[in-house]
């Protein structure tokens, strides 16, 4: 009898585990766009703009354990226009890449629970031209990611994950105004952890491509 049971959980445990092949590629990315204008009446008018692109390539180094890499871009412009008045235009870039790797745990035929790790560095870089101003900087940063994952079918899965469970990142950047002396420096060191309930915002929901 034991070993009946133990013949039932072997095959269970290779059936779930079979789900993903070692060297099967995962593919997932996105683009945002947003514009904003709005006006005071016929003299100052005012807008925001924001888009974004992303990507990231993966691919399984054994059935239950993936590693990849990610790019994205990112572009802020805002512009005021006031007559009698110099105009006012902030853009603001950022271009970043980032290395993962994922671990997934067999909850049940094609359900998972995951582990992600993950670590980003990026650079950014903008101008004032109201205030004749230049930035630039950069910023790194890693994090754990823990979440769930529901194979749809051999091409897709489906990933809700907790964004915000423990985080570290330091950033720093420079400005170089033109129109006074000195140059102003920033640094920044961030530790975050939340184990709490919160809004979902911090739940990231996506696709990802199965690649055979």
């Amino acid at each position: 009898m034991k070993n009946f049971f133990f013949c039932i959980l072997l095959l269970f445990v290779i059936s779930v585990h079979a789900q993903f092949t070692t060297g099967q590629k995962l593919l997932s990315g996105g683009v945002n766009f947003g514009n904003t204008n709005y006006n005071y009446g016929d003299s100052i008018k005012q807008n925001s703009l924001a888009a974004g692109l992303n990507f990231s390539l993966g691919k399984f180094i054994s059935p239950l354990h993936s590693i990849g890499f990610g790019l994205s871009y990112n572009i802020s412009n805002y512009t005021q226009k006031q007559p009698g008045v110099a105009n006012y235009k902030n853009q603001m870039n950022y271009l970043g890449a980032s290395f993962f790797s994922q671990y997934y745990f067999p909850l049940a035929k094609k359900f998972y629970a995951f582990l992600q790790w993950n670590s980003t560095a990026g650079i950014n870089f903008g101008s004032v031209t109201g205030y004749s101003n230049n930035f630039k900087g950069y910023s790194i940063a890693t994090g754990l990611n823990p979440g769930l994952s529901y194979k749809l079918n051999k091409r897709f899965l489906f990933n809700a994950s907790l964004t915000n469970l423990v985080g570290l990142s330091y950033s720093h950047s420079k400005n170089n105004p033109n129109v006074m002396s000195g140059n102003g420096v920033m640094n920044s060191f961030t530790l975050s952890s939340s184990l709490s309930s919160g809004s979902v915002s911090n739940i990231g929901l996506g696709f990802v491509y199965l690649i055979q």
